[in-house]
């Protein structure tokens, strides 16, 4: 069934057989009353906590896109039914279901919640092009900014080591034998991918041997004894190294999430170019495995909110044909109906030309996106 409402997703509007959906949506009633319950609320708590690390188990976020996928089509049945006040109240439904799955903590929630808002703003658009559909401009002008705030669970994956196991997240105060040590190492070099078997000793020897001394130097420069270094396990010495070289690594991260994206673009390619190089120093290699990708992740957090901002122009071009004879403007500046934002991956206006008759809204490819996702939109008044 959830086959069919992706093709449906993606079939044009007037090719949606209506009986057939609507029937499909009916089976979904029950947990589409459910999520209508927890959407409205005003947060959601996933009661996720830092110090709880690797115990942590995360729900399977599958099922809450498809129940997004299913909001979509809802919407987009209300949009052919002309239905529009039920429409709206769907899309509203599905947002705040969107920004509760996000509030997870984690990256991968994040980013799950990103994709469940693109799907329903897909929807959106079809309802924006539909005959007397209301004017949404203010609605989205209403929502949060960043839509998706990703720099929280960035925070918490970097900061809290989540996937580290306790002895490596506090070494110092960790007593092992060298042998458990060697367990410690093994488990973590599989989770790591360094290693598929935990059974596997070899990794942890070969880490302890490649940086044991610079892990001793590390000790003594933080103003250990070199008695209390001597008597410590090789692998301990080993983890308080590698889990400081971690943190460093985090904190050059986290510098590029605390000015806006066409400020921190320098400044997160400097850091994948540090991250690049970790994979070949002695402290680094397990940061440049483990941590999740820059770039990616506030690029998708960025384009969620571009996107936005172009369909409040979309909507503001819809404003300012109302009130002109259903006639197009010649550029962006000459709407006053509605303030017209920029766009917030380069702090710069949209490209926009009239070109036939038609508007053309769009923004140049950034380099870290393929152009196939391009943003476009042709924009046609029918009288």
């Amino acid at each position: 069934l959830i086959e069919k409402v992706r093709r449906w997703n993606q079939a044009p509007l007037d090719e949606l057989p209506q009986d057939e959906v609507a029937a499909a949506i009916s089976r979904f009633s029950d947990a589409l009353r459910q999520v209508e319950l927890g959407a409205w609320r005003e947060r959601c708590d996933w009661e996720w906590r830092i110090e709880e690390g690797n115990c942590l188990f995360m729900p399977a976020l599958g099922p809450y896109r498809d129940l997004a996928r299913v909001l979509a089509l809802k919407v987009r049945l209300q949009t052919l039914e002309g239905d529009y006040d039920g429409a709206v109240y769907t899309l509203k439904t599905g947002l705040s279901f969107a920004a509760h799955v996000a509030e997870g903590n984690s990256l991968i929630s994040d980013l799950v919640g990103i994709a469940m808002t693109s799907m329903l703003l897909d929807a959106m658009e079809d309802l924006v092009q539909a005959p007397g559909a209301p004017n949404l401009y203010w609605a989205l002008t209403a929502l949060p900014r960043p839509m998706i705030d990703v720099r929280e669970a960035f925070e918490w994956e970097l900061s809290g080591m989540i996937i580290w196991p306790e002895e490596l997240q506090n070494p110092e105060k960790t007593h092992l034998s060298p042998s458990q040590w060697a367990v410690v190492f093994s488990n973590f070099a599989a989770v790591a991918g360094v290693t598929r078997d935990p059974e596997d000793t070899l990794a942890p020897t070969a880490i302890a041997l490649a940086t044991y001394a610079e892990a001793k130097q590390h000790l003594l420069e933080k103003g250990e004894q070199a008695a209390h270094v001597e008597a410590m396990p090789v692998l301990q010495v080993v983890a308080i190294y590698l889990r400081d070289g971690w943190l460093r690594y985090a904190d050059e991260i986290l510098k590029c999430w605390y000015v806006p994206y066409p400020q921190a673009r320098t400044e997160m390619n400097r850091v994948e170019q540090l991250m690049e190089e970790a994979r070949n120093e002695k402290d680094g290699f397990l940061v440049a495995l483990l941590m999740p990708t820059l770039q990616r992740a506030r690029f998708q957090e960025v384009k969620l909110d571009r996107r936005i901002a172009a369909l409040r122009i979309v909507e503001a071009i819809r404003l300012y044909a109302a009130a002109n004879d259903a006639s197009l403007p010649h550029g962006l500046d000459e709407i006053e109906q509605a303030p017209i934002p920029h766009n917030p991956m380069r702090d710069e206006p949209f490209l926009f030309e009239l070109r036939d008759g038609r508007a053309v809204l769009s923004a140049p490819i950034e380099p870290i996106d393929g152009p196939e996702h391009a943003l476009r939109y042709e924009i046609e008044i029918v009288r």
